[in-house]
This record gives structure tokens, sequence and C-alpha cells, in this order.
């Protein structure tokens, strides 16, 4: 074989008719997810996804509807703090307190626009959260036994809180021994990750931590709740 035909069929050689392999141009204007966008579609079951869902849902449901969207980080409806007028600063050009009335006055007007907005909205949040469950999660809320009356009220937060009671433990028994054998399943595998933050980790320790004391009966104790989130924790990342 000669020279010119060696380098011809070289297959490493990069003749005149190689095509060099173009990167697909990356795109810099993605639209990122919006607050609503980024609530994940709540699952039943072993693969149920329920601390994530909890918290995208309260970044969404805050972001959309104000201080009604707090029924999911606090499990009840807001109340606005109610505003007396001895809190207001005396002035003594203003003998009568007319001034100090007024503001009074205007400032519970808000609060009850707000109480009467936060009302108008709650089938708006409620038709919201049930858009984002999956078929199986929609079939069992369903069935739950105070589904006709809080479907039939439009209430966010009953149907909440009936969300949290069907999707706290990993299970689709109802059996309660199955129940509590998988919260404490659940609980006993609960350890930090190697790379997860601490308020993270409190969200999933939270939540599986509850599951187990509703489980077996035992009533909320923040001090043994303490405890027990130390001896979860990763403590090689938090020696000196």
């Amino acid at each position: 074989m000669t020279e010119h035909e060696e380098k011809k069929y070289n297959p490493y050689c990069k003749g005149p008719n190689f095509k060099k392999k173009t990167q697909r141009p990356i795109n810099h204007h993605i639209k990122p997810k919006t607050a609503k966008e980024a609530v994940p579609t709540l699952q039943y079951g072993q693969q149920n996804n329920w601390i994530e869902f909890r918290k995208r849902m309260g970044i969404a449901a805050t972001e959309k509807y104000g201080n009604l969207g707090l029924i999911i980080e606090q499990e009840k409806y807001y109340e606005p703090p109610a505003i007396h007028p001895a809190l207001y600063k005396e002035d003594p050009n203003d003998p009568f307190e007319l001034y100090k009335i007024m503001v009074h006055e205007a400032v519970n007007k808000e609060i009850s626009k707000e109480i009467c907005r936060m009302k108008n909205n709650r089938s708006n949040l409620y038709a919201f959260i049930l858009s984002k469950l999956s078929c199986t999660s929609e079939d069992e809320l369903k069935r739950h036994k105070d589904f006709e009356k809080f479907h039939a009220d439009v209430d966010p937060l009953s149907m909440w809180i009936a969300l949290k009671e069907l999707h706290l433990v990993t299970t689709q028994s109802k059996t309660s021994a199955i129940i509590c054998l998988q919260a404490s399943e659940d609980y006993e595998k609960l350890h930090q990750g190697g790379f997860e933050k601490l308020t993270s980790f409190k969200e999933r320790f939270d939540i599986r931590f509850q599951a187990y004391n509703t489980s077996l009966g035992n009533p909320q104790c923040e001090e043994r709740s303490a405890m027990q989130f130390l001896s979860k924790i990763n403590r090689n990342r938090y020696r000196h």
C-alpha cells in the first residue's frame, strides 16, 4: 500500500470529509419551574412522596394564596391578630383620640377584607391541592370517612389533614398492626444522609417520628423528640 493509500484508509486520519461532532447548543433561556409547577404529584403506598409534596405544596400555596396557604404548615386556618386601640401611641394634639379611632377602624377594615379574601379562596386552594393528587391518592381520599363532609363544604384544611392521615405511613394496608409495623420500620431506617442538610433531615424526621408515635398511640413529647432527633443525625459531620 502506498503512502497516499495508507493515509486515505487510515481510520484515525481526519481527512477532508471528516465530520466533527457538534455539541448540542445549551439553551440559556429555559424557563425555571414556578412554585406551582414544582409541586410533584402525590403518590400513595410504598413509594409515597408525602414529605416532598408537603414541602413544595406549602411554598406554592403560600405564594399563590398568601396566609390561607399557611394551613399546609400550621394545619389550621390563619387568624389575623386583633389590634386594640390601647396599643396605639397617644397624641397630645388629639385629646379626643379621633386619629387613634380612625386608624383602628381602618386596620380592622383591612383585617376583615383579608378574612373575606381567604374564605373566598378556599375553594381555589381545595381545587389546587386536588389537582396534584395521583389517581390512587385521590381514590384513597374518596374512601376517607370524612370525605363527603369536607368535599361538600369544599374545606381545604380538612382535606389536607385527611391526606396527611392517609400518607403519613408508607403502606396501603388499613390493618392497624401492619400500619404500626411499617411506621416502626420507616422510623428505624431513618438516618441523616452523608450530604443531607440538617434542615431537610429535620423535616423528614418530624414526619416519620409523628407517624411512629401515632401508630403506637404515644403522645407527642418535645423533649423525647429532641433526644431521638440527636440520635439519628450523622455525628461524623459534626465532629470538631
